[in-house]
């Protein structure tokens, strides 16, 4: 079972390997998770413009998940998520302003879609 890749890893390697028989349910999965933690921020006016508009392009990924039949657009969709969530979990005012999401976001970027 691999890893979820840090951004060093994405820069040195940009492709993923999926195991057929498991890559629609770890993205399922990941999906799901990712979509519970999206709807427990709510509330993002206190975050500034920039953490917003972050926020906001993480929703706009979820739909895209649902909406795109394409796995392959699904797996770029997902690590462009991936990238935004590390960063929402580095940033000190997201942390501040959502101290428990910020540990629950690390959790989403250690589920993986990356296989053997």
């Amino acid at each position: 079972m691999g890893t979820c890749q840090t951004s060093k890893q994405r820069i040195k390697n940009n492709t993923w390997t999926i195991s057929e028989r498991l890559q629609s349910q770890k993205l399922d999965f990941t999906c799901q998770r990712l979509s519970l933690y999206l709807e427990l921020v709510g509330d993002t006016h206190s975050l500034g413009e920039y953490l917003q508009e972050r926020i906001r392009t993480l929703l706009q990924i979820k739909q895209k998940l649902y909406i795109d039949a394409s796995q392959s657009q699904k797996i770029k969709l997902m690590q462009e998520a991936s990238e935004i969530i590390e960063y929402l979990y580095n940033d000190k005012h997201f942390s501040q302003a959502f101290p428990i999401l910020r540990e629950s976001l690390l959790e989403i970027t250690q589920v993986s879609i990356c296989t053997e």
